[in-house]
Order: C-alpha cells, then sequence, then structure tokens
C-alpha cells in the first residue's frame, strides 16, 4: 500500500481541524501566542492558516505575551514590530463568530500541522505572512554586501537547548564533517546560537564563513530566554532570527539541524536542496551532500 502523499495528510488534518472549530466559519479563528520560539509560532500560524482557508475565515494574532514582547510593548500586540499585519484575510471576517485559540494541547494541533506541512503547501501559504519593508532592506543590504559571487550554502546550528528536550544535539564534529565534504569554493553563512559553534566554524574554514553580528548564548542559555518584561532584547533577538531564517532561504543549499527556524527557511524557498542532519544521518549523507554541492556550484 502506497503512503498518503504528505500534502493529502495536511489537508485531511486541515479538515479534521475545521471541523472541530467549525463555529469560525464566516467569522475568525483567534490565536494567541505563548512562551517559545518565534519560528514555533510561525508554524504554528501556517497550520491555522490552512484551517483558516477551509473554514473561509480571518485569523487574528493576538501576540501580547510570549517571549519577543519588550517593556515597550507591555499589553500591546508585538507581532507587528516584525510582520506587516496581525489580522490575515479580514475580508472574511462576515457574521461569524469569534473562536479563541488559548496556548493550549488542543491549539498544539495547529503547530503540528505546520511543521510537517509540505514545502510547496508552506510556501504558498508564507506569501500571507509579509515581512515589514525595512527588514527586507536589511535582508538585501546583507546579502548583497556579503554573500557576493560565491557559491553559498547555509548552515544552521541549534545547539543550546537541544539536549534532549526538542531533538538529540547534533556534534560539531557532525556538522563539520559534512561541511568538509563540499567544494572548496563553497562559502557557509553560518546562523547559530552557539557561538562556540561559530569560533570553530572560523577556525576551521576561514575567509569561507560568512555570518551577522547578533546576540550568542557562550553559555548554553537557549537565546529566547530572558525576562521580557525587564528586557529590551525580545525585538533585536526576534529580528535576528527572522533575518537568519529568510537569508538561509536565500543560500544555494541548507545543511540544518532540527529547528523550527531553519524548517520555516525551507518553506520560504520549497525549491532550496535541503539535508537534515542529525546523529544518524551523516553515514548516508554523500547522494544529499553531492545534490547541495551541484546546485551551489551551479550558481558559481
Amino acid at each position: 500500500m502506497k503512503a498518503t502523499p504528505t500534502r493529502l495528510k495536511n489537508h485531511f488534518t486541515a479538515l479534521n481541524l475545521a471541523r472541530i472549530h467549525r463555529g469560525a466559519a464566516n467569522g475568525e479563528l483567534v490565536l494567541h501566542d505563548r512562551a517559545g520560539g518565534l519560528f514555533s509560532l510561525y508554524c504554528q500560524i501556517l497550520g491555522c492558516l490552512l484551517v483558516s482557508d477551509v473554514l473561509k475565515c480571518s485569523l487574528r494574532l493576538s501576540f501580547i505575551t510570549g517571549d519577543y514582547r519588550t517593556p515597550a510593548t507591555a499589553g500591546k500586540d508585538w507581532w507587528t514590530q516584525f510582520f506587516e499585519t496581525d489580522v490575515i484575510n479580514p475580508e472574511r471576517k462576515q457574521n461569524g463568530k469569534s473562536i479563541e485559540l488559548p496556548p493550549t494541547k488542543k491549539s498544539a494541533r495547529f503547530a503540528h500541522l505546520g511543521v510537517g506541512m509540505a514545502r510547496h503547501l508552506a510556501y504558498k501559504l508564507t506569501e500571507r505572512i509579509r515581512l515589514r519593508p525595512e527588514l527586507l532592506e536589511e535582508i538585501r543590504e546583507f546579502k548583497e554586501s556579503r554573500f557576493g559571487t560565491a557559491p553559498m550554502v547555509g548552515i544552521h546550528y541549534r545547539g543550546t537547548d537541544k539536549l534532549l528536550i526538542e531533538a538529540e544535539r547534533v556534534e560539531y564534529g557532525s556538522a563539520l564533517d559534512a561541511l568538509a565534504r563540499l567544494d572548496p569554493r563553497i562559502h557557509f553563512f553560518v546562523a547559530t546560537d552557539e557561538q562556540e559553534f561559530l569560533d570553530t566554524m572560523v577556525r576551521k574554514f576561514g575567509e569561507r564563513v560568512v555570518f551577522r553580528e547578533q546576540h550568542r548564548s557562550t553559555d548554553g542559555t537557549p537565546v529566547h530566554h530572558f525576562d521580557p518584561d525587564h528586557d529590551d532584547t525580545g525585538y533585536t533577538r526576534g529580528k535576528d532570527a527572522i533575518i537568519d531564517a529568510f537569508l538561509l532561504a536565500e543560500c544555494h543549499g541548507l545543511i540544518r539541524t532540527p529547528s523550527n527556524l531553519s524548517l520555516a527557511s525551507s518553506f520560504l524557498n520549497p525549491y532550496l536542496p535541503t539535508f537534515l542532519l542529525n546523529s544518524g544521518t551523516l553515514s548516508g549523507a554523500t547522494r544529499d551532500l553531492h545534490r547541495i554541492e551541484r546546485a551551489a556550484l551551479s550558481h558559481s
């Protein structure tokens, strides 16, 4: 028996969630935020958007808590610091109800739908989650000034909170081994939450390494763990994560460890050759790495 294609599974799940929340038809779904990474929320929004398409309702984001608020945004929406709107498809709201999606296990189903979504389907949905123009300009300027004409492969290494909490931690040696197999003409855009990994990359590959100056963990503390009621870095840390994700999507290939940030990069560019690196994949990675190498060199 053939396995059900991911896209069909996505639609079956969306139909089931739409049935559960059918009161939102011709009205709106209201998604509340929660503690956690920005791209975990991003994936949850993708799941909500797919269900809102089935229900033909709008989606409103009520993001006034969570990790990326700052003292300046206390009691206000923080999402629009980064994205153009917190109401998607407002024209759909007619006379229907507003159905609230608080941060419970029930609403976590939308996040699971987003994380497991087929890339081309996710890509179509991402077109409705538009970045603010100033962030798009910052991304464009960095790419033009730092990527140059070299073939560029993105490497996203997420390490600080991967100690069996979300996924098994990938050792530095495994990541460096994978990159060392690629043609020496290839450069690397490094997105990481660990300063030590970046330092190791620079020692190993020197001027082939491109990165942004930003806050990184030096002691294993996850970069999105801070007190948003007394710390004004919520905006800069959120912006850094967003710019990294969008720059990874601009590369010619992507090698990533388990993370919603670089998963979102693969959604933003569904044609990007991508390899998910974990403890069990490197031994059989030759074909995938060759595919990424060919794609990168074809742009040189």
